[in-house]
């Protein structure tokens, strides 16, 4: 019923099609540059990963195709120079779960670059809701304070249960018209704490990431989304190596090279 720690899944992410890639070389006759194995477009016409993307799309503004540096190197090139823009073609998705609702609207409040399908109060019952530890309360680890917490949230529980009762949602056994359902939970849930669990689906183009994570998960940031933040990085970083390689975590807070791209 107490969670202390969010479960993040990476469940989609933007590659290139190599099948179009091949159609695109064609159209504008460039199989030779795709063959030799010295030219850039070589590279990004082998290439299996997510970075590709980005390199082709910061290539393509002045047809670099045929010489230029490796794809580490102009990755690293594009966030020194702060050229964010071309981190925009790329997305990537995570499925997030044990986190609470006072983090999600801290998460919910990024829109430019971000998209946000989160679980629902009204439609979902929380009869068997889960409640978020705070981290500092996890931090200090003194049984009184979580013991005094836990009994908070189950009286909050307790009393969204009784409402549904009262209002004539008695369990799931019990056929409740679906309108009415709805109304009922809209009401209870007002007796929920921020601390009620919540799951959703984040989006989020590479470029939105990078400021998330250099933001959120920065030391002065609220200690929960910065969990978070801690949780994520990881992904990114192995999902798109060379985009988020400066993006380092040696304490409890992330740090970058080239912040602000």
């Amino acid at each position: 019923m107490y969670l202390t720690q969010p479960t993040v899944v990476p469940i989609a992410w933007s590659t290139m099609s190599h099948e179009k890639l091949d159609y695109w070389v064609d159209y504008h006759s460039l199989g030779d540059l795709a063959d030799n194995e010295s030219t850039p477009l070589h590279q990004l016409f082998t290439s299996k990963v997510p970075d590709a993307l980005v390199e082709f799309a910061g290539r393509h503004c002045y047809r670099s195709w045929e010489k230029g540096r490796d794809s580490k190197q102009y990755i690293e090139n594009i966030l020194e120079q702060r050229h964010g823009s071309v981190l925009e073609h790329s997305s990537i998705s995570f499925a997030i779960s044990g986190i609470s609702r006072s983090c999600s609207h801290e998460l919910v409040r990024h829109r430019a670059g971000f998209a946000w399908s989160q679980e629902s109060q009204r439609y979902v019952d929380a009869k068997d809701l889960k409640f978020v530890i705070p981290p500092l309360l996890v931090d200090l680890n003194d049984e009184g304070l979580i013991n005094n917490f836990k009994a908070a949230c189950n009286h909050s529980l307790q009393a969204y249960i009784n409402l549904q009762k009262d209002l004539g949602y008695i369990n799931s056994d019990v056929k409740v018209p679906s309108k009415l359902k709805k109304r009922i939970n809209e009401t209870a849930r007002s007796l929920l704490p921020n601390a009620a669990e919540t799951r959703l689906v984040m989006t989020c183009n590479l470029r939105a990431l990078r400021h998330f994570l250099e933001l959120r998960g920065g030391e002065g940031a609220d200690a929960e989304i910065r969990r978070l933040s801690l949780y994520i990085l990881p992904y990114a970083r192995e999902i798109f190596p060379l985009i988020f390689a400066d993006l380092e975590a040696p304490e409890d807070f992330i740090t970058s090279k080239y912040p602000k791209v």
